[in-house]
This record gives C-alpha cells, sequence and structure tokens, in this order.
C-alpha cells in the first residue's frame, strides 16, 4: 500500500506470513504506515517493510484501540534492503496479552527518530535475535503474572539526541530475567541516557547494564530476590543505584566512573542478607547500606 494498511479483527486474529518462510514476496508493506488491532492472536512473520522502493515504513501500531489486546507474535525475516526486521522511522507501539519478539525492531543508529513501547498483559519475551532499539526511548511495561524474559538486547537513543530504557514489571511476584544488554549511551554531554529498572519479583540478570548518565535499579518486592550476576553495571556520567527489601546477590563489577555507587537493602527479615562477590568502583562514594 502507498498509504496505510489498517486491520482491525476480532478473536480469529490476524496472521500474515509463515514462521520460518524465507519468501521476502510475502507480508505487509506500506509507506504510510501499520496499524493492527485484534482481540485474538497477531501473527507477523516474513517482511514487514515500506512498500515503494527506497521508502522505510514510517510507524507500526499493534493493538493501540481499545478494546484490543491478544496475543502478539513477531518473527519478521531481515532482508537486504533494511537493517532491522521491522524498520520504521517513527515510532512503534506494541501491546498484547502474551508478546514474543523473535526479531530486531529499529537496532541501527540513525533512523528511528521516535520511541519504542511495549504493553502486555500477561507476559513479554524476547528471543536471542529479539534485539530491541530506538531513536529515543524504550519504554517495557508489563503487567501479568508471565512476567518479564529477554534474551535480545535492549538499546535507547540509537539516535544521539538522549534517551531512557525504561523496563517496569508491575505485576507483584512477577520474575524478570535479563540474558542480554540493556544500553543507553552515545557518551554525548548534556543529553539524558539513563537506565531505569523496576521489579516487584524475582530478578535474575546475567545482562550488561550501562548508561551515560544515571543506572537505577530497584526492586520494590518484599523479600524477592534480586541476582545480578554475569555482565558488568555502570554509568559514566552519573550514578549507580540499586534499592531491595530482599535478598541481593551481586556477582557482577559495578562502577560509576564519576559519580556515586549507592546499594541500599532496606529489609528488615531475617535471612534476607547483601552479598558482593565483584569489584565496586565509583569515582566519587561508595554507600552500601543493609
Amino acid at each position: 500500500s502507498g498509504g496505510f494498511i489498517t486491520i482491525n479483527a476480532a478473536d480469529g486474529g490476524i496472521s500474515s506470513g509463515i514462521v520460518g518462510d524465507p519468501d521476502q514476496l510475502v507480508g505487509l508493506f506500506a509507506d504510510s504506515g501499520i496499524r493492527l488491532n485484534s482481540t485474538g492472536p497477531t501473527l507477523l512473520a516474513n517482511v514487514i517493510n515500506g512498500y515503494d522502493a527506497g521508502t522505510t515504513l514510517p510507524s507500526l501500531d499493534i493493538n493501540q484501540n481499545s478494546g484490543y489486546g491478544g496475543d502478539v507474535h513477531i518473527e519478521a525475516l531481515t532482508t537486504g534492503s533494511q537493517p532491522s526486521s521491522i524498520t520504521t522511522t517513527g515510532g512503534v507501539n506494541i501491546s498484547g496479552a502474551n508478546i514474543v519478539i523473535n526479531s530486531t525492531i529499529n537496532f541501527q543508529d540513525g533512523i528511528n527518530t521516535a520511541n519504542l513501547n511495549i504493553t502486555s498483559s500477561k507476559s513479554l519475551t524476547t528471543g536471542p535475535d529479539g534485539d530491541l532499539g530506538a531513536g529515543v526511548d524504550i519504554n517495557i511495561n508489563n503487567n501479568g503474572a508471565g512476567g518479564i524474559d529477554l534474551s535480545g538486547d535492549v538499546y535507547a537513543n540509537r539516535n544521539n539526541g538522549g534517551g531512557y530504557a525504561n523496563i517496569n514489571n508491575n505485576k507483584a511476584g512477577a520474575p524478570t530475567t535479563f540474558n542480554n544488554n540493556i544500553i543507553v549511551s552515545h557518551f554525548i554531554t548534556g543529553n539524558p541516557d539513563v537506565v531505569n529498572i523496576n521489579v516487584q519479583g524475582d530478578l535474575m540478570s546475567t545482562a550488561l547494564i550501562a548508561a551515560d548518565d544515571n543506572v537505577n535499579i530497584t526492586n520494590s518486592g518484599k523479600n524477592f530476590k534480586t541476582d545480578l550476576g554475569g555482565g558488568s553495571i555502570y554509568s559514566l556520567s552519573g550514578n549507580v543505584n540499586i534499592g531491595v527489601i530482599g535478598p541481593l546477590d551481586i556477582s557482577a563489577g559495578v562502577q560509576a566512573f564519576t559519580n556515586d555507587v549507592n546499594i541500599v537493602q532496606n529489609s528488615l527479615a531475617a535471612g534476607n542478607t547483601t552479598t558482593i562477590s565483584a569489584h565496586v568502583f565509583a569515582n566519587a562514594d561508595i554507600n552500601i547500606l543493609n
């Protein structure tokens, strides 16, 4: 389509393409944007792209109209004409119940100039190929017991103007797992580059978590475990702030190259200890409270 593709569907859902099919002539192609709404499942495979040669898809909206919000599965191909499986100049907004993403979205510099917003009512899962990017902010919100499981990278501020990676697991007791990189940084003075992670259940991370400015990791789930291991956690010019009210185990290096590292364990329950088995570095103060 040289204009918009808009599809509204009931419980039967929307299916475009076949997972694993390499045919690049199958898919959704639009020069003005794609808008999909369904109370049933939505599957996007094969190709999601602009229609005319050389045209980048402006935007992708899934379940943004009131009353829609079925499961969403994205497993699109990366073609030779686009740097990510889904490349847009503008916003990508995805809402659904159980959301599974196994394709790259705007995981390149200098093309996208907007936000990526993902909201799941039950669970969010990204596979190793499900790298998420945005020119500005990435906002991830889960409101269901299935939690968040990210194996693809999360990289905000790919347009160099400042950005946030906001990851919120809002359901009490819902688990959060990171096996990826969470990065907001292009090292440009004066632009905010911040990682905010807020959860309310067990948090298990082997991720590299990095920002030019503050890195804020908060687990407000009482007596739920926070395990930060594997990759480093660092800020180049801000603070690293880690706050929990349950057991805390840090085996990843924690570094604030300019300012402070603040590690606070606010639980009063017996056995909720803080264990640090890696280096902690700050150019200013290190504050550890248990």
